[in-house]
């Protein structure tokens, strides 16, 4: 097989793994910026995926983004400078990734065994039909929502089982504990006021959030105007934009029948707004009795 064809074949193989390793890891990359982040490697022996050329990455002079699975089983990284490049780093199945451990006989991620550790390197449109190789996991602290706050590893590559050429490096990525989860705080005015036309309640409030984002506000409005009679209607603020300064909304709660009236009534909600930094959604809950008057 011709150098052209191979590289065309295993081109195509590395964009499958790369597929595979982002359905594999259940998070978010974030973009590493800490101070000594760094990805380096080099090849010697004929490497075809390094062209036994050294390669070095930080973040002045390309994007390292980076993950780590919920488990603390697989970090993915990705860099994107000049060239772009993907390494993966897997513990055997149901194993975290440790500081001070060595990961022995690891074959190509996301293909090998259970009981075998994963590694790849790819990428400049090269890569290995099959790897053999080991890692070293010299400091590993994982964060919540995949966050990675310090992982440093090294690692020797073997294609197609040649044990005379070979891709080592150190992956050295910092950035720090992870911030706080997102929070949403509703608070809903204490009053309302009611149509005498058509008795729908005009309802308002604040949200604020500890970073910027958007939440989306609805829920019901309940009234018992007498003994036999519970009326209730669905309310919606739709999106609102949220941050660290209180963002006003309002909503109309429109009654399906009878007509809410003067008096208390119960207002139930929920929020839902998406996480920026941790690429999840955050839901909560909120419930207040407020005074309905006459407008």
């Amino acid at each position: 097989m011709s150098t052209i064809q191979r590289a065309v074949i295993l081109t195509a193989l590395s964009l499958f793994t790369a597929v595979t390793a982002a359905t594999a890891t259940a998070a978010q990359a974030a973009t590493i910026t800490g101070a000594g982040t760094s990805v380096t490697f080099s090849g010697s022996g004929g490497d075809f995926v390094t062209g036994d050329q050294p390669w070095s990455f930080d973040p002045s002079n390309s994007v390292i983004d980076a993950s780590v699975s919920s488990d603390g089983n697989h970090v993915s990284v990705a860099i994107n400078g000049n060239t772009s490049w993907n390494l993966d780093f897997a513990a055997p199945q149901g194993q975290a990734l440790t500081t001070g451990t060595v990961y022995d006989n690891a074959a190509r991620y996301p293909f090998q065994d259970p009981q075998q550790p994963g590694l790849s390197l790819f990428g400049n449109g090269r890569g290995c039909n099959t790897v053999t190789g080991s890692f070293t996991v010299k400091n590993a602290t994982f964060g919540p929502h995949g966050w990675i706050q310090n992982f440093d590893a090294t690692f020797v590559q073997h294609c197609e089982g040649d044990p005379n050429s070979a891709a080592t490096g150190e992956v050295i990525l910092n950035n720090g504990p992870a911030p706080p989860d997102l929070t949403v705080t509703v608070a809903p005015a204490a009053t309302g006021t009611v149509s005498h036309a058509g008795g729908e309640v005009t309802l308002t409030g604040t949200v604020t959030c500890n970073r910027a984002t958007t939440a989306n506000l609805s829920g019901t409005l309940t009234q018992r105007v007498n003994r036999n009679t519970l009326v209730t209607a669905n309310w919606s603020a739709g999106t609102v934009s949220c941050g660290p300064t209180a963002t006003p909304w309002n909503a109309t709660a429109v009654p399906n029948g009878t007509p809410f009236g003067p008096g208390n009534a119960e207002l139930d909600g929920t929020d839902n707004a998406f996480d920026p930094v941790f690429g999840v959604n955050v839901t909560g809950s909120f419930t207040q009795t407020i005074k309905l008057s006459p407008h």
